[in-house]
Parts: structure tokens; C-alpha cells; sequence
């Protein structure tokens, strides 16, 4: 299974031609963000991948929600205890979804 993440349209770009290039038979889940384009736009887009069937899985990620919930921005000084707390928030956001 490949896991992709886009945060841009470049990034979801990038993705797309990078599945149908070099991963064309693999399972892949693609995440993007809900900020990539606003709600109408995104559904569109969302939609028509869903109908070309490239990906097995889109998942738009509620980056909102897992900000509020953590509430604390991770940098580079960041503990290995806050990293692995908010990746413990974020795929049980994830999981739900």
C-alpha cells in the first residue's frame, strides 16, 4: 500500500502522475488536506478521482480539527513524546474518518 499526501494542488499533481507513472498496479490511499481549494472545488476534484479510480482510498484530512485538538505546533526542538502525542491524535482523527 502507498500512501500519498498532498497539501498543494502541485503536491496532488505530483501525486497523481507519480501513481500512474511508476505505481500504476499498487494500492494507494491518497490524503489531502481540506484547505487545498475551497469546499466546492475540492469536492469536484475529490469526485473526479474517485471516478477514475487511480486511488483506493482519498481521504480529505481535517488539518482544522487536528490543530485545534493538539494545539501546539511541532518544530524541529520539538520531544520525541510531543511528536509521537500528536501523531497518537492525528490517526485516531484519522481513523475515524
Amino acid at each position: 500500500m502507498i500512501l500519498y499526501h498532498a497539501s498543494t494542488v502541485y503536491h496532488l499533481l505530483c501525486c497523481i502522475v507519480h501513481k500512474c507513472i511508476y505505481r500504476k498496479e499498487k494500492q494507494a490511499t491518497l490524503l489531502i488536506v481540506e484547505y487545498l481549494q475551497n469546499k466546492e472545488v475540492l469536492d469536484v476534484i475529490v469526485e473526479r478521482l474517485v471516478r477514475l479510480e487511480w486511488f483506493e482510498k482519498i481521504v480529505i484530512v481535517p488539518e482544522r480539527k487536528i490543530k485545534a485538538l493538539h494545539l501546539k505546533t511541532l518544530s524541529e526542538n520539538s520531544r520525541n513524546a510531543q511528536i509521537k502525542k500528536v501523531l497518537y491524535k492525528i490517526k485516531n482523527i484519522l481513523t475515524k474518518l
